[in-house]
């Protein structure tokens, strides 16, 4: 007969659940000491010595520590020891040993994972957690409040542990309730979509959006800087031809999101900005001589870059 032994997986815990966990192992003025985690508040502080938020919070955290002696703070860091005894002496900064500190933690970070840090957990002395927030909650009146047995009035700090960081935001799921401010996008043609423009607005009315799809280049530049149907087009750039095709290849998508109330000045500079720098050209309205020799106005595109 086989026996197979499967260590168990901690689940991660939220609000009001137990610590199975009632004691660890953190180091303390270069001493290894048992922590309880249970009997006393206790405030686990995730933190990390890459973390600049996180340093900067360390004096606080032992200024708390020296007012309120029913509560405890530990500190927790996946870095194993040495790194944080290097880290201290190399930038003389806070020693965090003044404060108990679990090191090359796991255990801990499963129970409690998190994207950001400083992450701070709540437990009060019956090992449930009161809460789980950022750096922001943990003030002296908060701390003060909370061993006194008050409610907590604090922001629950929700990460997204699996945030797809490669993926362009627009299909990030993510991303779907977070409200676009600004963004630009340059396509090539989509064939057998048609061929239209327009601009829509969000729902809350604070976001307009411009569309252009499958248009020639000269009509983009036109999109972003109108000129009179009357007025005269100067091509001066090596490759003209390409902004009169009018094939599958050579059509573009363009999209635009800026704020509701953005004037058309701004949205053309926007869209002139983005057509130089994709595709190297720049529009604008000036008097050239024509090929008769006669001064006129023209809308010119030129190579943004030439001399």
């Amino acid at each position: 007969m086989l026996c197979l032994w499967l260590k168990p997986v901690a689940q991660p815990l939220v609000k009001g659940d137990q610590l199975p966990v009632k004691s660890v192992k953190a180091w303390k003025e270069g001493r290894l000491i048992n922590i309880q985690l249970a009997g006393r508040y206790t405030l686990l502080s995730f933190f990390s010595t890459t973390c600049s938020s996180c340093m900067r919070q360390l004096p606080s955290l032992l200024d708390y520590q020296s007012k309120m002696d029913s509560l405890s703070i530990v500190l927790i860091t996946y870095e194993p020891r040495k790194k944080l005894q290097d880290v201290m002496a190399r930038r003389k900064s806070f020693d965090a040993e003044r404060l108990p500190v679990v090191t090359s933690d796991s255990l801990l970070h499963a129970y409690f994972p998190h994207q950001s840090i400083p992450h701070e957990v709540w437990i009060d002395p019956q090992g449930r957690v009161s809460a789980i927030t950022g750096s922001e909650s943990v003030t002296e009146v908060n701390l003060q409040a909370w061993i006194k047995g008050e409610k907590l009035a604090v922001a629950e700090k929700k990460d997204i542990l699996f945030f797809d960081k490669i993926i362009p935001f627009a299909l990030n799921r993510e991303m779907d309730s977070v409200p676009v401010l600004f963004s630009s996008s340059l396509f090539g043609g989509v064939p057998g979509a048609g061929s239209f423009s327009g601009f829509s607005f969000s729902a809350d009315k604070q976001r307009k959006r411009i569309y252009i799809v499958n248009q020639p280049l000269l009509l983009l530049y036109n999109y972003a800087l109108p000129y009179p149907q009357n007025r005269y087009i100067m091509l001066d750039v090596p490759d003209s031809a390409r902004f009169l095709q009018k094939s599958e290849e050579a059509l573009f998508c363009y999209e635009l999101t800026v704020p509701a109330a953005s004037r058309q000045a701004a949205i053309g500079s926007y869209m002139l900005q983005d057509l130089q720098r994709s595709l190297g050209h720049t529009g604008s309205i000036q008097c050239r001589q024509g090929p008769d020799g006669l001064e006129r106005e023209y809308f010119v595109i030129r190579d943004a870059y030439a001399p």
